[in-house]
C-alpha cells in the first residue's frame, strides 16, 4: 500500500459516525475505481458530494410557508404589521415576549422576589470581564484535521422564535449572526462591541454589536449572546457546547480524528528511524567517524601567468585562544590534513572565526596572495532554481551533510607546494583542499556533480545534498541510490546532521515542501527586525536583503522607487514619509504567506507583466487541472530616467520584454500564454493594424522578439 492509499484510507476511517456512512460509501468507491487516488483528488470528490448534502438538508429543514388564495373574493385586506419582536428576553420568564404581556408569576430564589426569575435579578452582582474588551477570535478553517469532516456543516436554531440557518464552526469561539439574520430576528437592540473578530487570513470583521437572546438547537433551549457582524451567521463553540448531543459527537469527531492523525505521525516516525537504522547498516562506512577520502579524482591549483609567490609571517594569536588553536593543529595532523614542513615560498597566515555553539574555528587566510595569483575553476555552482526545478513533484525529503566536506579531497603534489599556513608552530603544508582557496567551490562542485550525475531526484550544492520523491518507496529508493554512490567516491557523512523522510526542509534560506517554497521564518523574522535606516549605506543592506525574496514579491517594483531614490549617487539622505511608507509596506508584505510553486514541465505556463511610472513587474505561473494559477516566479524592475520617458504602451511592452528574457530558462521551447491588461497591444500587435509611426523600431524590434 503507497503512502497515499494509507492517507486516504486514514482520512475514509475518520467518517466513523453513521451520518457519513454514504460518504465513506462513496470514498470507497471513488478508492475502487482509482486505485492511485491521491488524498486531494478525495477530498475534492467527496468535497462536492457534501456541499450538494448539506445543501438541500438545510433546504429541507426549513418548514414550508403556508400561504392561502381566496379565488372568489378580489379585494386586497391590509394585513397587520408584525409585532416588533422584543429587544431582549422577558425578565419574568426568560421567554421571547415583552413583560407586560407575560402571563407567569415566578419568584426569584436569590432575592425571594416575586415578579422576575434568578437570571435576571437586578440584585445580583454583575460579573463584568472588562478583558474581555481585547479578546480577538479566529475564524478558521481547520483544514489541518478537519480533512475528516465536511467542509460546510449547517443546523437550523430557533433564536427568539425565528428559524435561522447556521454554518458550524468549531474555530469560532463565539456566535455571529449576519446583518441580514439580524434583521430576520426584528432588528434587536444592540450592545456595544465589547471583542474584536479577526478572520482566517487575520483581517478584521467589523462587529456592531452584540445581543442577548434565546435558541433552541435540536430541542435543547438555551440563551446566549449572539454577535451581529459584517460576516456570514456562524455557529460558535459558545452555543455549540450547550447542547450536550451535538457537543459530545463533535469530542468524538475530535478524538477519533486526533487517534487517526497520532497514528499517520507514528507511523512516519517510525518509518524515519527503521529508515535510519537500516541505512546505518548497509552503508556503515558512510557513517564511520573522521575524515573520508575521495577515490575518483585529486584537486589541483593552477596558477596565473607570471604569477610570484606571497609569503605571510605568522599572526599573533590570543593567549585565551593559544590552546584551542595547537589542539585544531595537531587534530588535523593526525588526520592527515596538514603535514609540517620546514620551508615553502608560498604561506598564508591563519584566522580565527567563533561558531554558534561559542567554539572557535582556524581558517586559512588566503586572500592575502595565493588567491589573486591562481586562476577560478570554472565550473558552475547551481542556481537555486536550478535545484527547486529538481525537487518538483516531491512530497519527501532528505538531507545530507559531509563531515568537513571540502578536506575530504586530496590535493596533487603542486598545489601542496602552494597550500601552506603559517601559524606559531610553524609552517604547515595542506594534503586535503582547505576551506578559503579561489577554486575550492567550483572544484568540489564538480566532483559532487559528477557523483549525483543520472540520479532521479537528487541536488548537490556543495556539500548539501537534497533526495526526494513523491511517495516513501520512491524517496528511499533514491536516498539508497545515493548512498551507494557516496560510498563509492570514499566520502563520509555525518549522521548527527542528516535528515531523512521529512515533509518539509530548510534549504538556501528557503523552507520547501511539496507545495513548493517558502521564505525561511528566521530570515523574514531578522528582516522585520531591522530598525529605520540612518543612511544610505543602511538603505542598501536593506534592499539587498529584499531583493534575496524580492521573487516572492508582487508588485515589489511599486514600493522601491522611494527607497532606491536614497542610494542614487550625489542624492541627499532625508528619510520622508514616502521612505517611512515603502520600508513598512515592504515588511508587511513579508509577513504575508509567501508561496512560489515548484516549475513543472508538464503544466501550461502564463506570464504576465505590468508597468508604472517608475517601475515594472513580471510573474510566470502554472496552470493547474483545477483552473487555478501558481507563481513560479517573481520579478521587479526600476525603471531608468530615459525608459520613464516611454509612452504607457511602451512600458507595458518593455514590461513584456524583460519577462520573457529574465523567464527564458523555463519558456524556452514551450508554448506559453502571455497575458497583459493593456488592450491596446492587442490591436497593435495584430495582423490589422500597423506600428505606430514615431516608435516603428522600438517596437517593431520588440514585436520581432515577442
Amino acid at each position: 500500500m503507497t503512502d497515499d492509499q494509507v492517507c486516504c484510507m486514514v482520512w475514509i476511517n475518520g467518517l466513523r459516525d453513521n451520518t457519513y456512512s454514504d460518504i465513506r460509501t462513496k470514498a470507497l468507491q471513488v478508492m475502487e475505481a482509482k486505485p492511485e487516488c491521491t488524498l486531494l483528488e478525495l477530498e475534492q470528490n467527496i468535497k462536492r458530494l457534501l456541499d450538494v448534502r448539506a445543501d438541500s438538508k438545510s433546504v429541507c429543514k426549513l418548514e414550508p410557508k403556508s400561504s392561502e388564495i381566496n379565488a372568489i373574493s378580489t379585494k386586497e385586506t391590509k394585513r397587520d404589521k408584525p409585532q416588533k419582536a422584543p429587544p431582549s428576553p422577558c425578565y419574568k420568564c426568560g421567554g421571547n415576549h415583552w413583560a407586560k404581556e407575560c402571563q407567569k408569576q415566578v419568584t426569584c430564589h436569590l432575592c425571594k422576589k416575586d415578579g422576575h426569575i434568578a437570571k435576571f435579578c437586578r440584585t445580583k452582582k454583575r460579573e463584568t470581564d472588562q478583558k474581555g474588551k481585547n479578546n480577538r477570535i479566529k475564524s478558521v478553517m481547520v483544514r489541518s484535521a478537519s480533512t475528516f469532516e465536511p467542509s460546510r456543516i449547517y443546523r437550523i436554531v430557533t433564536i427568539n422564535g425565528t428559524k435561522i440557518q447556521m454554518q458550524m464552526d468549531t474555530g469560532a469561539d463565539v456566535t455571529l449572526i449576519s446583518t441580514k439574520d439580524w434583521n430576520r430576528l426584528g432588528r434587536p437592540q444592540l450592545q456595544a462591541p465589547t471583542i474584536q473578530v479577526k478572520s482566517a487570513n487575520h483581517q478584521p470583521i467589523k462587529v456592531r454589536g452584540s445581543f442577548q437572546c434565546n435558541f433552541v438547537i435540536n430541542g435543547n433551549v438555551a440563551s446566549g449572546q449572539a454577535h451581529v457582524a459584517e460576516t456570514g451567521t456562524l455557529l460558535g463553540t459558545d452555543w455549540i457546547s450547550k447542547d450536550p448531543t451535538l457537543w459530545k459527537t463533535l469530542n468524538q469527531q475530535i478524538c477519533a480524528v486526533s487517534s487517526d492523525v497520532g497514528s499517520a505521525c507514528d507511523y512516519l516516525d517510525n518509518t524515519r528511524e527503521q529508515l535510519k537504522s537500516n541505512l546505518e547498516k548497509e552503508f556503515n562506512n558512510v557513517f564511520q567517524p573522521g575524515l573520508g577520502k575521495c577515490t575518483k579524482t585529486k584537486a589541483s591549483i593552477l596558477l596565473k601567468p607570471g604569477a610570484q609567490p606571497v609569503f605571510r609571517k605568522a599572526r599573533p594569536v590570543p593567549f585565551a585562544a593559544l590552546t584551542t588553536v595547537s589542539e585544531e593543529l595537531e587534530r588535523l595532523q593526525q588526520s592527515g590534513v596538514i603535514s609540517p614542513v620546514d620551508h615553502s615560498e608560498w604561506a598564508a597566515p591563519i584566522v580565527l572565526v567563533k561558531k554558534k555553539n561559542g567554539s572557535i574555528r582556524m581558517c586559512s587566510d588566503f586572500s592575502t596572495g595565493l588567491n589573486d595569483s591562481i586562476q577560478q575553476h570554472q565550473h558552475p555552482l547551481p542556481t537555486a532554481d536550478d535545484i527547486f526545478a529538481t525537487l518538483n513533484g516531491g512530497k519527501y525529503f532528505s538531507q545530507i551533510d559531509l563531515a568537513e566536506a571540502y578536506l575530504q579531497i586530496e590535493i596533487d603534489d603542486q598545489a601542496k607546494q602552494m597550500l601552506c599556513i603559517n601559524t606559531h608552530r610553524g609552517l604547515f603544508s595542506y594534503n586535503r583542499l582547505p576551506f578559503g582557496v579561489k577554486s575550492a567551490p567550483g572544484c568540489f562542485q564538480q566532483v559532487m556533480d559528477a557523483m549525483i550525475t543520472g540520479l532521479d531526484g537528487a541536488a548537490v550544492y556543495l556539500d548539501d545534498i537534497i533526495i526526494t520523491g513523491s511517495t516513501i518507496e520512491e524517496h528511499n529508493s533514491r536516498l539508497k541510490s545515493v548512498f551507494k554512490r557516496i560510498d563509492d567516491y570514499g566520502f563520509r557523512v555525518r549522521l548527527e546532521k542528516c535528515t531523512f523522510l521529512m515533509p518539509r526542509i530548510t534549504f538556501l534560506g528557503f523552507c520547501i515542501d511539496k507545495d513548493g517554497r517558502r521564505p525561511d521564518p528566521e530570515k523574514v523574522t531578522a528582516i522585520q527586525q531591522m530598525p529605520e535606516p540612518k543612511n544610505d549605506s543602511q538603505v542598501r543592506s536593506f534592499l539587498g536583503l529584499i531583493q534575496f525574496y524580492g521573487t516572492f514579491i508582487k508588485e515589489l517594483f511599486k514600493f522601491r522607487p522611494p527607497l532606491d531614490a536614497l542610494t542614487k549617487k550625489d542624492a541627499e539622505f532625508k528619510w520622508t514619509s514616502e521612505c517611512q511608507s515603502s520600508f513598512d509596506n515592504i515588511k508587511q508584505m513579508l509577513q504575508s504567506d509567501l508561496l512560489l510553486t515548484h516549475y513543472d514541465p508538464k503544466l501550461p505556463i502564463i506570464v504576465a507583466a505590468d508597468a508604472c511610472q517608475y517601475g515594472i513587474g513580471a510573474v510566470i505561473s502554472h496552470r493547474f487541472p483545477d483552473g487555478s494559477e501558481k507563481a513560479i516566479y517573481h520579478i521587479s524592475k526600476a525603471l531608468t530616467a530615459p525608459q520613464r520617458n516611454y509612452s504607457q504602451i511602451e512600458k507595458e511592452v518593455f514590461g513584456l520584454i524583460t519577462a520573457v528574457t529574465k523567464f527564458h530558462k523555463f519558456i524556452h521551447g514551450r508554448h506559453f500564454t502571455l497575458k497583459t491588461d493593456h488592450k491596446p497591444l492587442l490591436s497593435i500587435f495584430g495582423e490589422k493594424k500597423g506600428i505606430p509611426i514615431y516608435s516603428a523600431n522600438r517596437l517593431q524590434r520588440w514585436a520581432t522578439i515577442l
